[in-house]
């Protein structure tokens, strides 16, 4: 019984890492868990890899030109998954 409500517990921790308060109790399914994860995983990996002379260059470029781009469209350029300009 012990081991069955640790199970429980670690899915409820597992979707609630994944989207949030409660999130066991809503529509996810353990697929969507799986691939939210592997995105902020991917993210993490890709952020961890770019210099940050990279990063800081491009954040330069955008505000000379008076543009700004969020880290999501920053990581999306240097993440060669995402067919990005920056090849690790």
């Amino acid at each position: 019984m012990k081991e069955r409500l640790q199970t429980v517990e670690f899915i409820e921790d597992v979707f609630e890492i994944a989207f949030g308060d409660n999130a066991v109790n809503k529509d996810y399914t353990y697929d969507d868990v799986i691939i939210r994860l592997r995105e902020f995983s991917d993210k993490a990996l890709a952020s961890e890899s770019v210099p940050t002379n990279v990063i800081e260059g491009i954040n330069d470029v955008c505000q000379e030109l008076g543009a700004s781009l969020s880290q999501e469209e920053v990581d999306c350029l240097l993440t060669k998954k995402n067919g990005g300009m920056y090849d690790v």
